[in-house]
Protein backbone atom coordinates (compact mmCIF):
# COMPACT_ATOMS: atom_id res chain seq x y z
CA UNK A 1 0.00 0.00 0.00
CA UNK A 2 1.40 3.38 -0.45
CA UNK A 3 2.06 5.55 2.66
CA UNK A 4 1.65 2.31 4.47
CA UNK A 5 2.97 1.40 8.02
CA UNK A 6 2.30 -2.37 8.17
CA UNK A 7 3.19 -4.17 11.33
CA UNK A 8 2.77 -3.77 15.20
CA UNK A 9 2.48 0.31 15.68
CA UNK A 10 2.89 1.24 19.17
CA UNK A 11 -0.59 2.36 20.31
CA UNK A 12 -2.45 0.93 17.93
CA UNK A 13 -1.94 -2.83 19.08
CA UNK A 14 -1.03 -4.74 16.10
CA UNK A 15 -2.93 -2.54 13.60
CA UNK A 16 -1.65 -3.06 10.28
CA UNK A 17 -2.19 0.79 9.08
CA UNK A 18 -2.81 2.33 5.74
CA UNK A 19 -2.52 6.13 6.27
CA UNK A 20 -2.67 8.75 3.81
CA UNK A 21 -3.04 12.20 4.70
CA UNK A 22 -5.78 14.46 3.18
CA UNK A 23 -4.82 16.93 1.84
CA UNK A 24 -7.54 17.68 -0.75
CA UNK A 25 -10.99 18.90 -0.61
CA UNK A 26 -13.40 16.26 0.16
CA UNK A 27 -16.84 17.27 0.67
CA UNK A 28 -19.11 15.11 3.17
CA UNK A 29 -22.26 14.84 4.13
CA UNK A 30 -22.51 15.21 8.18
CA UNK A 31 -19.45 13.49 8.10
CA UNK A 32 -20.90 10.53 6.46
CA UNK A 33 -18.38 9.66 3.73
CA UNK A 34 -20.39 10.90 0.77
CA UNK A 35 -18.01 12.20 -1.85
CA UNK A 36 -19.24 15.46 -3.29
CA UNK A 37 -18.05 17.54 -6.10
CA UNK A 38 -18.70 21.29 -6.48
CA UNK A 39 -20.88 21.87 -9.79
CA UNK A 40 -18.78 23.12 -12.58
CA UNK A 41 -18.95 27.03 -13.60
CA UNK A 42 -20.42 28.23 -16.65
CA UNK A 43 -20.38 31.61 -17.89
CA UNK A 44 -24.21 33.72 -17.67
CA UNK A 45 -25.07 36.76 -19.24
CA UNK A 46 -22.88 40.03 -18.97
CA UNK A 47 -20.06 38.16 -17.88
CA UNK A 48 -21.73 36.31 -14.82
CA UNK A 49 -19.87 33.48 -13.33
CA UNK A 50 -22.18 31.65 -11.41
CA UNK A 51 -22.40 27.50 -10.44
CA UNK A 52 -24.78 24.85 -12.40
CA UNK A 53 -27.59 25.79 -10.29
CA UNK A 54 -27.21 28.52 -8.74
CA UNK A 55 -29.46 31.73 -9.12
CA UNK A 56 -27.30 34.52 -9.65
CA UNK A 57 -23.18 34.88 -9.36
CA UNK A 58 -20.86 37.61 -8.99
CA UNK A 59 -19.61 39.70 -11.91
CA UNK A 60 -16.47 38.72 -13.36
CA UNK A 61 -14.10 39.49 -15.88
CA UNK A 62 -13.15 36.48 -18.24
CA UNK A 63 -9.26 36.42 -16.98
CA UNK A 64 -10.74 35.45 -13.34
CA UNK A 65 -13.50 33.22 -14.79
CA UNK A 66 -10.44 31.36 -16.59
CA UNK A 67 -8.52 31.20 -12.91
CA UNK A 68 -11.63 30.03 -11.21
CA UNK A 69 -12.20 27.38 -14.11
CA UNK A 70 -8.57 25.76 -13.56
CA UNK A 71 -8.62 26.13 -9.96
CA UNK A 72 -11.87 23.69 -10.08
CA UNK A 73 -10.37 21.47 -12.96
CA UNK A 74 -7.26 20.70 -10.38
CA UNK A 75 -9.72 20.43 -7.69
CA UNK A 76 -11.78 17.99 -9.43
CA UNK A 77 -8.51 15.92 -10.42
CA UNK A 78 -7.39 16.09 -6.86
CA UNK A 79 -10.61 14.24 -5.59
CA UNK A 80 -10.56 12.19 -8.65
CA UNK A 81 -7.16 10.82 -7.85
CA UNK A 82 -8.16 10.87 -3.94
CA UNK A 83 -11.01 8.56 -4.51
CA UNK A 84 -9.01 6.04 -6.59
CA UNK A 85 -6.65 6.12 -3.92
CA UNK A 86 -8.58 4.47 -1.87
CA UNK A 87 -9.98 2.10 -4.06
CA UNK A 88 -6.78 0.96 -4.95
CA UNK A 89 -5.94 0.07 -1.46
CA UNK A 90 -9.10 -1.86 -0.98
CA UNK A 91 -7.83 -3.84 -4.44
CA UNK A 92 -4.34 -4.51 -2.66
CA UNK A 93 -6.03 -5.86 0.37
CA UNK A 94 -8.08 -8.14 -1.20
CA UNK A 95 -5.35 -9.23 -3.09
CA UNK A 96 -3.44 -10.43 0.38
CA UNK A 97 -6.05 -12.11 1.77
CA UNK A 98 -8.65 -9.96 2.93
CA UNK A 99 -12.13 -11.67 3.20
CA UNK A 100 -14.47 -8.74 5.17
CA UNK A 101 -14.59 -4.70 4.84
CA UNK A 102 -16.17 -2.97 7.50
CA UNK A 103 -16.95 0.48 6.19
CA UNK A 104 -17.85 3.03 9.29
CA UNK A 105 -20.26 5.81 8.50
CA UNK A 106 -20.64 4.36 5.00
CA UNK A 107 -22.83 7.24 3.67
CA UNK A 108 -23.76 6.93 0.21
CA UNK A 109 -20.39 5.33 -0.33
CA UNK A 110 -21.28 3.14 -3.85
CA UNK A 111 -17.81 1.23 -3.83
CA UNK A 112 -19.48 -2.70 -3.35
CA UNK A 113 -21.52 -1.69 -6.75
CA UNK A 114 -19.06 -0.12 -8.92
CA UNK A 115 -15.34 -2.02 -7.88
CA UNK A 116 -14.47 -5.70 -9.32
CA UNK A 117 -15.00 -7.20 -6.20
CA UNK A 118 -14.93 -11.04 -5.28
CA UNK A 119 -18.45 -12.11 -5.18
CA UNK A 120 -17.16 -13.90 -1.85
CA UNK A 121 -16.24 -10.87 -0.09
CA UNK A 122 -17.93 -9.99 3.02
CA UNK A 123 -18.62 -5.68 2.90
CA UNK A 124 -20.49 -4.15 6.12
CA UNK A 125 -21.60 -0.63 6.28
CA UNK A 126 -22.23 0.99 9.58
CA UNK A 127 -23.97 4.13 9.67
CA UNK A 128 -27.02 5.89 11.98
CA UNK A 129 -30.54 4.53 10.92
CA UNK A 130 -31.39 7.65 8.77
CA UNK A 131 -28.87 7.18 6.43
CA UNK A 132 -28.98 3.71 6.51
CA UNK A 133 -32.70 4.23 5.20
CA UNK A 134 -31.82 6.49 2.57
CA UNK A 135 -29.02 4.41 1.20
CA UNK A 136 -31.52 1.09 1.21
CA UNK A 137 -33.86 3.32 -0.51
CA UNK A 138 -31.59 5.04 -2.74
CA UNK A 139 -29.76 1.55 -3.91
CA UNK A 140 -33.13 -0.18 -4.31
CA UNK A 141 -32.40 -2.70 -7.08
CA UNK A 142 -29.06 -2.25 -7.90
CA UNK A 143 -26.87 -5.61 -7.27
CA UNK A 144 -23.82 -5.44 -5.48
CA UNK A 145 -20.65 -7.08 -6.80
CA UNK A 146 -19.56 -8.74 -3.05
CA UNK A 147 -22.08 -9.85 -0.35
CA UNK A 148 -23.24 -6.31 1.16
CA UNK A 149 -24.81 -6.40 4.61
CA UNK A 150 -26.20 -3.08 5.99
CA UNK A 151 -25.97 -2.40 9.87
CA UNK A 152 -27.44 0.73 11.58
CA UNK A 153 -25.38 1.54 14.36
CA UNK A 154 -24.37 4.92 16.36
CA UNK A 155 -20.84 4.29 15.90
CA UNK A 156 -20.73 7.69 18.27
CA UNK A 157 -21.62 5.55 21.11
CA UNK A 158 -18.81 3.60 22.12
CA UNK A 159 -21.12 0.27 23.51
CA UNK A 160 -22.77 0.20 20.32
CA UNK A 161 -19.67 0.45 18.42
CA UNK A 162 -17.68 -2.43 20.38
CA UNK A 163 -20.87 -4.92 20.02
CA UNK A 164 -20.87 -4.09 16.00
CA UNK A 165 -17.11 -4.61 15.78
CA UNK A 166 -17.18 -7.58 17.77
CA UNK A 167 -20.10 -9.08 15.73
CA UNK A 168 -19.05 -8.01 12.11
CA UNK A 169 -15.52 -9.49 12.60
CA UNK A 170 -16.54 -12.76 14.32
CA UNK A 171 -15.10 -15.35 11.54
CA UNK A 172 -13.05 -12.98 9.32
CA UNK A 173 -9.74 -14.21 8.68
CA UNK A 174 -8.41 -11.14 7.40
CA UNK A 175 -10.42 -7.36 7.61
CA UNK A 176 -10.09 -3.90 6.60
CA UNK A 177 -11.92 -0.94 8.32
CA UNK A 178 -12.42 1.80 6.57
CA UNK A 179 -13.19 5.82 8.10
CA UNK A 180 -13.37 7.37 4.75
CA UNK A 181 -14.53 11.29 6.15
CA UNK A 182 -15.31 10.12 9.79
CA UNK A 183 -12.06 10.89 12.26
CA UNK A 184 -11.62 14.53 10.98
CA UNK A 185 -15.08 16.03 12.51
CA UNK A 186 -14.09 13.41 15.68
CA UNK A 187 -11.80 14.92 18.58
CA UNK A 188 -8.77 12.87 19.50
CA UNK A 189 -10.27 10.96 22.42
CA UNK A 190 -12.74 9.48 20.29
CA UNK A 191 -10.20 8.83 17.73
CA UNK A 192 -7.89 7.31 20.19
CA UNK A 193 -11.00 4.94 21.29
CA UNK A 194 -11.87 3.75 17.73
CA UNK A 195 -8.33 3.22 17.36
CA UNK A 196 -8.27 0.61 20.48
CA UNK A 197 -11.53 -0.68 19.43
CA UNK A 198 -10.40 -1.94 16.16
CA UNK A 199 -7.50 -3.27 17.48
CA UNK A 200 -9.24 -5.03 20.74
CA UNK A 201 -11.57 -6.40 17.18
CA UNK A 202 -8.42 -7.89 15.65
CA UNK A 203 -8.20 -5.35 11.97
CA UNK A 204 -6.07 -6.26 9.93
CA UNK A 205 -5.63 -3.21 8.13
CA UNK A 206 -7.32 0.20 8.16
CA UNK A 207 -8.01 2.77 5.85
CA UNK A 208 -7.88 6.55 7.04
CA UNK A 209 -7.67 9.81 5.90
Amino acid sequence: HRDEAVGERGAHRGLDLVHRQGRVEHHEARGLGLERRQPPLELGPAGRARRVGDVDGAAVGEPHLRSVQAREARRSELVEDYVELIDDLIAKSVAEGCDRVLYLAAGLDTRPYRLELPETLEWIEADLPAMTAEKEASMAGETPRCRLVRKAVDLADPKARKQFLDEATDGAAKTVVITEGLLIYLDEADVRAIAADLATAGIHWWILD
